[in-house]
């Protein structure tokens, strides 16, 4: 059994000092209470174990940080979630997908769940979610030294304010491997064929078309979502903005960017819900205050590098549907000839 890591200590002086009118980090988010945060500092010790040596980012329901685990001499990341999660779907979720066949090969490319605890914060109860393998794509372990070494030479910039510390998070260098699915805080259990009342399960200006207009929805919101993870990687921004000039999530302009890039919605679709008639009048025209603005695809996409664009925004279409059904399913869409050719080659298609 290795032996007990000492604590480090960390610098009282020696960083920038953020003056306190000027918004960062989490509290640039739309929604953000300070109140529902945990108030971390850099070097406390958690559970009698586990102390915080850095932040590495942060969410709208939960910030994150490097720590070392003193009584099992390792590194592990430490995901502080904010007390409005009343419950906790994530841990549901992680030791649900504990029981998946090991034969599944989608097993290997999701965080598993090594513990959680609670600890009480000034405002209510927050839970901490320790990841088992947040840190496997690190190969070499000296990364965290490097790490620690950063921010005792040169400690992360800060503001103070009464009940907390703000850090700026710092990144932690690693060496590129398989993309790693990591936050289940929205995700639900379902048995894949019935269709769940309506929640708001999507973040903001990744919302398909039924959770904006309250449907029933069912796993094919994962698919859209996937189209807009696509779109952001490719393009290098957001497809739809969504916000008005206050910097509001405004679904007035959502929708109507959406039915400038998909054309307006069948009747079929609008009846699903009550708020189609909201929007829509009784013949399916856009009555929403917020125009519909001349965009394509074609348009927001002429800036994208590389010569696969035609590809790219046929493989995108096929999930920009507003009827959940025409969306492909996951093993359709893995065998997106757009897909195919990335990793096969043309020739051997």
């Amino acid at each position: 059994m290795a032996p007990r890591l000492s604590a480090l200590t960390f610098p009282t002086t020696g960083f920038d000092i953020i003056d306190a009118s000027k918004k960062i980090e989490e509290e640039t988010l739309p929604a953000y209470k300070p109140e529902s945060y945990y108030p971390a500092q850099l070097g406390q010790i958690l559970k009698d174990r586990y102390q915080i040596v850095g932040k590495l980012g942060y969410g709208g329901s939960s910030t994150v940080w490097l720590s070392r685990d003193l009584a099992d001499s390792k590194h592990v990341v430490l995901k502080l979630c904010t007390n409005s999660t009343k419950q906790n779907r994530e841990i549901e979720v992680y030791k649900h997908l504990e029981t998946v066949r090991i034969d599944e090969p989608g097993k290997y490319i999701y965080r598993k769940l090594y513990e959680s605890f609670e600890v009480e914060g000034p405002h209510g109860t927050h839970i901490y979610v320790q990841s088992r393998n947040m840190l496997l794509d690190i190969d070499d372990p000296k990364v965290f030294s490097v790490f620690e070494d950063a921010e005792t030479q040169a400690p992360a910039p800060r503001k103070f304010l009464d009940d907390r510390t703000i850090y700026m998070s710092r990144r932690l260098l690693r060496t590129p491997r398989l993309p790693m699915i990591t936050d289940f805080g929205e995700a639900r259990i379902t048995n894949g064929k019935d269709k769940l009342p309506w929640e708001d399960v999507m973040p903001e200006v990744y919302r398909a078309p039924e959770i904006i207009l309250e449907m029933p929805w069912d796993n094919k919101i994962d698919i859209w979502g996937i189209g807009m993870m696509f779109w952001d990687l490719a393009v290098g921004r957001t497809l739809f903005k969504a916000r008005n000039e206050e910097r509001l999530l405004d679904d007035s302009i959502h929708l109507a960017e959406m039915i400038a890039i998909m054309g307006p919605p069948p009747k079929e679709f609008l009846e699903r819900g009550k708020m189609g008639r909201f929007w829509w009048d009784e013949n399916g025209n856009w009555r929403g205050a917020s125009p519909i603005p001349d965009v394509s695809l074609e348009k927001l996409s002429e800036k994208m590098y590389g010569g696969e664009r035609e590809g790219f925004l046929a493989f995108l279409r096929r999930i920009l549907r507003w009827l959940p059904e025409e969306r492909p399913t996951a093993e359709e869409l893995v065998f997106d000839p757009w897909l195919m050719k990335g990793l096969y080659g043309e020739e051997e298609m």
